[in-house]
This record gives structure tokens, C-alpha cells and sequence, in this order.
């Protein structure tokens, strides 16, 4: 039984005027607090959009966030039906992971790295590894790393306060994690994005074999009439 979903959708698609304001008035009052906070036009896109996925994907379950939204005691969301969500974006790109578990995602666009960043959060076997790569090979596996940390972290509620350095990514296939020395049994699921590195983290393998993706607006019109 598949237990893990995960949705994403670029920023593309709402940026027509229209759509966004539209958008914008569907959303509870602490969300809209919070897409208007942001500075800058892409960074209220961004969040805009992981309301809107957000929304669609429990709209499409029967669930409505501002109604049935809890914390748990790390502070990290769920709903009230015990279906757990984690929310990632990065570039024009939003994710959202489900799951009756807790899980974890990150998503990263892939950029050019400096060596002094890979010494800075990444651990001896990992700089040994990472640092004997060309550019193009370094990057796409220092974003596999960050990823699964990431995505681990989040999984735990910890964010970044755990230090990236306290874990040690196994790099293969499957991906295992070590965290303060002790091998996690945690399962990860990357999933294949051009110029993007996106990787799920759950105690369980029950993960969907490809992403849910939302590329019509009349897909959010339809949630939001």
C-alpha cells in the first residue's frame, strides 16, 4: 500500500494577476499574514504556492487546513485525521510529501558549490568523497546530501538547529544516514527533476513511484471557486 505522496508544482502557474489575487483572498488569515510579510515578489509567490499546493492536495483528501491543522509536540504540523505533511521549495519549485507517518522532504536547485561550504557541513568521509568530483558531478552530489540531511532533519522536527555535521550520509543506493555516529534505519526516496535535487526521508518505504504533479491553473481554480 503506497502511504507516501508527494505533489509539487512550479510558481508558473499562478503567476497570472488574476489567479494570484484569487488565490491570495482563499487563504486563511495567518497564511496571508505571512505570503504578505515577504519582501520580495518571488518569495510571496513561493509561499502563496505552498498554500495553494497545500490546500489542493487536503482539498482533494476532504480536509481543510485552517480547520483541522495541529502541532505536535516538536511544533511541527499534522492534521487532525493523523496524515502528516512536509512542505519544501526551491527555485520556482514547491513540494508537498503526505504520509500517515511522519516524513520529511527537501527539494534544492542545483548550483555551483565552493569547496569551503562542503568543509563547512559535511563530515571527513563525506568531503573525501565530494571534494575528488568534477564541478558538475560535485554539485549534483553535495544536493544529494544536503537533501537527505535536510529531509532527515525535517522528518525529526529538528530542522536546523541538529547540526548537519552531527549526521554522516552513507552515499549509494539506497542512501543511509548515521546520526551522532549510530546508523539511522530511515528510508529515502529521490526522485529524478531536471536542475533539481528532491529527496523524501520516512521510517517507512512505502513511497509513491513517481510525483503528483499540478500543472494546470484550473486545477487550483476549481479548489478555490
Amino acid at each position: 500500500m503506497i502511504s507516501i505522496e508527494t505533489y509539487i508544482m512550479d510558481t508558473e502557474i499562478i503567476s497570472d494577476e488574476r489567479l494570484y489575487h484569487r488565490l491570495l483572498t482563499n487563504m486563511p488569515a495567518y497564511r496571508q499574514e505571512k505570503i504578505r510579510s515577504y519582501i520580495f515578489e518571488k518569495d510571496r509567490l513561493l509561499s502563496l504556492g505552498a498554500g495553494a499546493l497545500l490546500a489542493y492536495s487536503l482539498g482533494s483528501r476532504g480536509i481543510s487546513e485552517h480547520r483541522d491543522i495541529q502541532l505536535g509536540d516538536n511544533g511541527k504540523p499534522y492534521l487532525s485525521s493523523r496524515l502528516h505533511y512536509n512542505i519544501s521549495h526551491s527555485g520556482s519549485k514547491i513540494v508537498c510529501s503526505f504520509s500517515e507517518q511522519e516524513v520529511g522532504v527537501d527539494l534544492e536547485q542545483i548550483l555551483p558549490v565552493d569547496d569551503s561550504l562542503i568543509r563547512q557541513v559535511c563530515v571527513a568521509s563525506e568531503q573525501a568523497h565530494l571534494l575528488q568530483l568534477e564541478p558538475e558531478a560535485q554539485g549534483r552530489e553535495f544536493f544529494v546530501l544536503w537533501t537527505a540531511k535536510e529531509s532527515y532533519m525535517k522528518l525529526r522536527g529538528t530542522g536546523l538547529a541538529l547540526p548537519p555535521k552531527q549526521l554522516e550520509l552513507i552515499f549509494g543506493d539506497p542512501l543511509r544516514i548515521r546520526d551522532a555516529g549510530t546508523s539511522s534505519n530511515v528510508q529515502f526516496r529521490r526522485y529524478p527533476l531536471e536542475n533539481y535535487c528532491l529527496t523524501v526521508c520516512s521510517e517507512h518505504a512505502d513511497f509513491a513511484d513517481s510525483l503528483i504533479s499540478i500543472d494546470n491553473p484550473d486545477e487550483l481554480k476549481a479548489i478555490f471557486s
